[in-house]
């Protein structure tokens, strides 16, 4: 049978271990790796997902999510007493490293993110009617420095840990930052389209210029 391991952050392996965030009354001894049947109940059992998605669209990034297909034969399904909310997301553990694992990205297109409070009555975001896509292979953190010299795999926090308990202001500057990055990369690109359409009408009768095909774009003002 195949399991489903979801993560705001790309995995590079998989071994069991005791979960730094978790509830306060779950397990806190077994080494494991916590799955669910379907990426719905994932999402369900993950923690801080809902707060993760909504600073991730304040920060004008899609919303990527990994799922990892595992298998395995060593399985404890049993979690209820264990695990405090597993009626509701139907929590299973991994006692051993998968035996195949095959990686899937997917983009969040759409949810609701309600507010709530989980079994033990701590504030709880959950989510509704999540939507997802298909997307090739996608990083998180490479979108969120894109605009940036530094190599975020460096760095020694994760994206999740990032959007779980970064300020929303923060976000809204990374959301301009993105925004200024992308709309000068795309001038570079048509600068560099622009020369070799000139390259190929100089001696013509067409518009041969970088000033006048800038300002059939409505970028006249920008050129030097």
């Amino acid at each position: 049978m195949k399991y489903i391991h979801c993560s705001f952050d790309v995995v590079n392996e998989f071994i069991p271990r005791v979960p730094t965030t978790r509830c306060k009354i779950e397990d806190k001894t077994t080494p494991r790796i916590c799955v669910a049947p379907d990426i719905r109940h994932c999402l369900a059992a993950m923690p801080s997902a809902g707060r993760i998605i909504e600073w991730t669209r304040a920060a004008g990034l899609p919303v990527i999510l990994h799922a990892y297909y595992l298998t395995s034969d060593k399985v404890f399904t049993d979690t209820k007493d264990k695990v405090a909310d597993a009626e509701f997301t139907h929590e299973m553990w991994l006692l051993e490293k998968p035996t195949s694992v095959r990686r899937v990205d997917y983009e969040i297109t759409s949810c609701s993110i309600q507010n709530g409070k989980d079994i033990l009555g701590d504030p709880i975001k959950r989510i509704v009617n999540a939507e997802i896509r298909r997307v090739s292979f996608t990083d998180s953190l490479t979108e969120l420095f894109c605009f940036s010299s530094a190599d975020p795999h460096e760095l020694k926090f994760t994206y999740g840990k990032i959007a779980a308990n970064m300020d929303f202001n923060t976000a809204k500057r990374i959301k301009t930052e993105r925004e200024q990055y992308k709309k000068h990369k795309a001038f570079d690109g048509l600068q560099r389209r622009i020369e070799a359409y000139r390259c190929e009408v100089v001696g013509k009768k067409y518009i041969s210029t970088r000033k006048q095909m800038l300002g059939l774009f409505g970028m006249q003002r920008n050129c030097v």
